[in-house]
């Protein structure tokens, strides 16, 4: 990511401009790491968002309403506290390093005029959100930090500002510094980097790609007109620094839609393979870029901890069936047992104290030799009482273990359906779905506290087939339940893969008959969202709603039908989606 301070500088020169002289209205903290002011003006209305997630650290304005906890966290309630009706006076980095200061005047318990300070410092994984009084001594922080983690963090103690680098700020960069740039055997961007604090590695790169061409140009190795190229890179950077002239850009990958880094600059090292987008501000590139990647970072975050979950639970299943299904191969002795102990039983005069065999005619057999291992420390008797009831316990076993590995069996097809609507998840309201389905069905415990919101419910996907037909899929197993009992009508169809996990896919009819085209195109994008995705060619199965039934007690997503027809068709979607 770049936010530097170079960004960071353009970013709060803008935030400044909007919100001084606005106040502090409300106060949330939606994440453990997130504050929002909500700030109002004769001629403003805004949110400040302020952000320390590493990785997403940040700060900007935004229009987002986000869900907050019912129960504000501490520092929420210390913020509302003391900034609750506070104007801000200005917004300003102090120094040229990643710490951003909103400073605020308020007032106290007698209602005299104080300066409060935010403090949001954007250093990677020890990223902070400090509150300090007019004498910067710390009220409270976000993140406590001791001693032992660098510089101390906690209420009641002095603020120590961010220790500078041992570098030249970027906002004092001269052509002066040509020499030392060029002297050394390092690359180009390496010795930008070493020079200069305040940049990121994309700017580096971008100099020294506007300088020699490529971005890994050796620093000694450059000719006079790169040098000359270096030079005048060097000055545009800091005039329109200085001027504040800043071009927001942002790079995504063409082929795949990845968000790729941002600047404040225009970027061309990275060629046809990126597209560039340009942004009319610092804050709404910063707007979209972190609410699109954030975003990802919390839908695959969801996502990782529902698929541990899955393999954990599977796994823990996995291991019990193995265990039932030795006492199942155990059970089937059953008849073995009852044999040895009718046959000692008949015997028992041939049986003495201290044996640890006996052999005899086994009249189940054409009375064959039949040996019967004894324990030595018992009678015959009570041999022949030991394999009754090993007769005993294996034939119970035998029944009931059968019943338990049919449920186990049950629970994995259950969970592998599970699994594969979680690798369909688009947002994380699906992952929040899919997590209230396992609370329900026990695989899962419910973590949320009494007060804490259920996630909002997402909806079906919902496609349009090219003769006017609504279809609608399935996103997990709760929504497949709701597509086929509380959503279809008598005359809809109903879709489903043959034999394989897939989505509950339904067209509805709206009274008139489908059309072969349309249940195709269904059928096509049932295979889809099926297990058999990445297939050359899946069976679909199709039938009226009225076919279909859900037994009593069965799981979320299971049903059985009956009368139905069947299509082969290549697993794809049409080329637009509603949702």
């Amino acid at each position: 990511m770049a936010l530097d301070a170079c960004f960071m500088t353009y970013l709060t020169r803008e935030i400044n401009s909007i919100i001084t002289d606005a106040r502090v209205e409300k106060v949330y903290q939606p994440g453990k790491d997130e504050i929002i002011l909500n700030l109002r003006a004769p001629n403003v209305r805004t949110k400040l968002l302020f952000c320390c997630t590493p990785n997403c650290a940040r700060i900007t304005l935004t229009g987002k309403d986000a869900e907050n906890p019912a129960q504000p966290p501490l520092f929420c309630m210390v913020l509302r506290k003391h900034l609750t009706g506070a104007k801000v006076e200005r917004v300003y980095m102090p120094a040229f390093e990643r710490a951003i200061f909103v400073e605020f005047t308020g007032k106290n318990d007698f209602f005299e005029p104080v300066k409060k300070y935010l403090v949001l410092e954007i250093l990677g994984r020890t990223s902070n959100l400090v509150l300090m009084d007019e004498e910067q001594r710390i009220i409270e922080c976000i993140r406590h930090v001791d001693i032992t983690a660098g510089r101390q963090m906690l209420p009641g103690l002095k603020y120590e500002p961010v220790v500078p680098q041992d570098k030249k700020p970027f906002s004092e960069v001269s052509p002066e510094d040509l020499p030392l740039l060029t002297e050394t055997d390092k690359p180009l961007w390496k010795a930008v980097m070493d020079t200069y604090s305040g940049i990121s590695p994309i700017v580096a790169r971008e100099l020294a790609f506007r300088s020699a061409g490529r971005i890994d140009a050796p620093a000694n190795g450059l000719t006079p007109n790169q040098k000359a190229n270096l030079e005048a890179a060097l000055t545009e950077a800091g005039e329109a620094l200085a001027e504040n002239r800043c071009t927001p850009t942002a790079l995504r990958e063409k082929e795949t839609g990845r968000w790729l880094d941002f600047s404040f600059m225009p970027i061309g090292q990275y060629g046809e393979s990126a597209e560039e987008l340009s942004y009319p501000s610092p804050v709404a590139l910063i707007e979209d870029y972190f609410e699109k990647s954030a975003e990802d970072v919390r839908l695959k975050q969801k996502t990782r901890d529902v698929e541990q979950l899955l393999t954990r639970t599977s796994a823990r299943i996995e291991r019990t069936m193995r265990v039932r299904e030795k006492e199942l191969e155990e059970g089937k002795k059953a008849d073995h047992y009852r044999i040895c102990g009718e046959l000692l039983q008949a015997n028992l005069h041939r049986a003495k104290t201290g044996m640890t065999e006996v052999t005899v005619e086994n009249y189940y057999d054409n009375c064959k030799p039949f040996t019967i291992p004894l324990r030595p420390d018992k009678t015959p008797q009570q041999n022949a009482q030991l394999y009754f009831k090993k007769y005993n316990k294996a034939k119970t076993s035998a029944r009931v273990v059968a019943d338990l590995i049919r449920q186990d069996k049950e629970d994995l097809s259950y969970l592998d359906s599970v699994f594969m609507s979680l690798c369909d998840c688009e947002t994380s309201a699906d992952v929040d779905q899919i997590r209230e389905e396992l609370i329900r069905t026990g695989f899962s415990k419910n973590r949320r506290k009494n007060n804490g919101r259920a996630a909002a419910p997402s909806k079906p996907r919902k496609f349009i087939s090219s003769t006017g037909f609504t279809i609608l899929v399935g996103r997990n197993n709760v929504q497949n339940d709701q597509l086929t009992v509380k959503l279809s009508r008598k005359d809809d169809l109903w879709l489903h893969a043959k034999n394989i996990h897939s989505s509950h896919v339904l067209i509805q009819s709206g009274g008139r008959e489908i059309d072969d085209e349309t249940i195709l195109e269904a059928a096509s994008i049932c295979a889809y969202y099926s297990k058999g995705k990445n297939a050359p060619k899946v069976e679909v199965d199709y039938c009226p709603v009225s076919h279909v039934r859900k037994p009593n007690g069965a799981r979320p997503g299971m049903v059985v039908y009956e009368n139905y027809y069947s299509v082969l068709v290549e697993p794809k979607l049409p080329k637009e989606e509603n949702q």
